[in-house]
């Protein structure tokens, strides 16, 4: 979600959980050279619902 056009007041209105933001490069900079592409803030959905000790649990 681009912070700077969406506020993602519906997000979590319906419980989406807010990772934090990225680090604004750009799917094709496997460089690191460009740099001022849109931070946007990532959410997700647990879909499950021990979704959390699930992803921590060891394999």
């Amino acid at each position: 979600m681009d912070r700077s056009r969406y506020h993602g007041g519906c997000y979590r209105a319906a419980n989406w959980i807010e990772l934090g933001p990225t680090s604004g490069r750009g799917r094709m900079d496997r460089a690191n050279r460009r740099q001022g592409a849109a931070v946007k803030t990532v959410l997700v959905y647990p879909l499950v619902k021990d979704a959390a000790a699930r992803l921590r649990q060891e394999r």
